[in-house]
């Protein structure tokens, strides 16, 4: 396993890595509405291919929709930052996790292609 303890797979094929895990999300200040989940992973050479669903254990069904996926490169490493929104008007107390893949090429990204 890798430095970065945020995914729990790393697989590499012909110099294209492929990250995936599992993260717990928290509900930050807005409300119950909304979930949130922070990633931190190696640094791309540009922008990953990122994909993710949110499920949780306790709730009778996925009820939160991705409204916004950012990967934001820092010195060492990158954040992937998960925010999700309840599709029904109203929020609930379930514990939910962010499942995610991250596809791509490690290596100093160029800031222009992010």
């Amino acid at each position: 396993m890798s430095e970065y303890e945020d995914f729990q797979y790393e697989v590499e094929i012909d110099g294209t890595t492929i990250l995936a895990g599992s993260v717990p999300m928290f509900i930050p200040e807005g409300g119950n509405h909304v979930r949130q989940a922070f990633v931190r992973v190696p640094r791309f050479k540009r922008r990953p291919v990122i994909t993710a669903t949110v499920q949780a254990n306790d709730s009778p069904g996925n009820m939160f929709a991705f409204w916004s996926i950012e990967y934001v490169p820092a010195a060492d490493h990158a954040t992937i930052k998960f925010s999700a929104q309840a599709t029904a008007p109203s929020g609930n107390d379930f514990h939910y996790f962010c499942d995610f893949n991250v596809v791509g090429e490690i290596g100093t990204p160029y800031p222009a292609q992010l």
